[in-house]
């Protein structure tokens, strides 16, 4: 199993994820995937399974930022599966609108968690966001920032205690009403940019 091998697995899965090919996993020692600065004009329907079944696979590290993967990226309907021990999602500016709020449950092991440059104001309005990062016990970095965010729940971060970094800049909050009374780590809060 290669790097190469793994790389082309991935796109096929992406690309056809109904193709015989796309039901093989990918190997285990892959630890990192990297696919940035791409535009790959492709339409990802909803409830696709973005799924890795080996359960066993070392796979730390996603970097997908600065892709235009789909106009308009929802990720409401997908569901993610096999991605247990995912430390570090750089998910920055790849045009997402809209994310459930049991989404990232999917990545319990996170600590890095890079969401800025999306549009995932719609997201952090519904009453069901405050659940958003209830699974991510681990996260230490957690960057939110121009997102076009208008208000945040109380209990966003209730789960998080871990959490040493919050980046909320560069969005449009008049208030921060976060509870923070857990986040006994946290050394640093970026709010500039908003309208506080």
């Amino acid at each position: 199993c290669s790097t190469l091998d793994n790389e082309r697995l991935l796109l096929e899965k992406i690309l056809n994820p109904n193709a015989e090919t796309s039901k093989r996993t990918l190997c285990m020692t892959l630890e990192k995937i990297i696919l940035t600065d791409i535009y790959w004009g492709v339409n990802l329907k909803r409830s696709v399974i973005l799924t890795n079944e080996t359960a066993r696979n070392r796979l730390r590290y996603l970097d997908f930022s600065r892709n235009s993967i789909i106009n308009w990226l929802n990720l409401d309907g997908f569901m993610v599966q096999g991605y247990d021990y995912i430390q570090y999602a750089n998910l920055q500016s790849i045009n997402m609108r809209k994310v459930s709020a049991s989404f990232f449950a999917s990545f319990p092991s996170l600590k890095v968690l890079l969401l800025g440059g999306n549009k995932l104001a719609e997201s952090f309005s519904s009453s069901k966001s405050r659940d958003m990062f209830h699974a991510n016990h681990k996260l230490e970095i957690l960057d939110l920032s121009a997102n076009g965010i208008i208000s945040l729940p109380k209990q966003l971060l209730q789960n998080n205690k871990n959490l040493t970094e919050l980046n909320i800049s560069g969005n449009h909050l008049s208030d921060f009403d976060v509870n923070l009374d857990v986040q006994i780590q946290l050394q640093l809060i970026n709010l500039t940019g908003n309208s506080l």
